[in-house]
């Protein structure tokens, strides 16, 4: 992460600003980032969000707000260390009747508890079925469009999200973040 950040990035940032192509990006967050960071004009510069297939008919949360679900990979951004850091709190302070769920193998992750559960790879139905009766915890740093934020606003789910530009942007409307 460290080498796209640091070499990649400017690479990318330099072509951006000497050749000024017209560029697609997936949100508004990224089209400022990248206008803020290189000379490149913001009309040469498309926003162009992802289609998000979801089945309509599953739109209602059926949960009971005890348990919740990352839907996330294992890398330092995504942040799964604040949910471990919630979990010892939330048990320090006698609530030990949530669990949570982390499509991880039980190997990625340093953290072990009776209240975290690791399933590993599931499919995207499975997924899917997550968010009707598990709460979206979504305290990842960044990321280019945030996926698992409109699958489960778009289930009804109840949200739990860091405050970063991506997550206001993409649920902005949505009331039950």
């Amino acid at each position: 992460l460290a080498v796209y950040q640091k070499l990649i990035g400017k690479f990318i940032k330099k072509s951006l600003s000497d050749n000024q192509p017209m560029t697609i990006v997936q949100t508004k967050w990224m089209k400022r980032s990248v206008v803020e960071q290189t000379t490149l004009e913001p009309n040469y510069i498309i926003i162009s969000h992802p289609k998000v297939n979801i089945d309509s008919n599953r739109n209602v949360y059926k949960g009971k707000g005890n348990l919740f679900f990352y839907p996330a990979s294992n890398f330092l951004y995504k942040n799964q260390e604040v949910i471990y850091k919630a979990v010892k709190l939330l048990e320090k302070k006698g609530l030990s009747d949530f669990k949570v769920v982390f499509t991880l193998d039980k190997a990625s992750l340093p953290y072990e508890d009776r209240s975290i559960k690791y399933v590993g790879h599931i499919s995207r139905e499975k997924v899917m079925d997550m968010y009707n009766d598990h709460i979206l915890i979504f305290p990842s740093y960044i990321e280019s469009f945030g996926l698992p934020l409109i699958e489960a606003a778009l289930h009804a789910d109840i949200i739990l999200a860091a405050d970063t530009p991506f997550a206001h942007e993409l649920l902005d409307q949505y009331t039950n973040v």
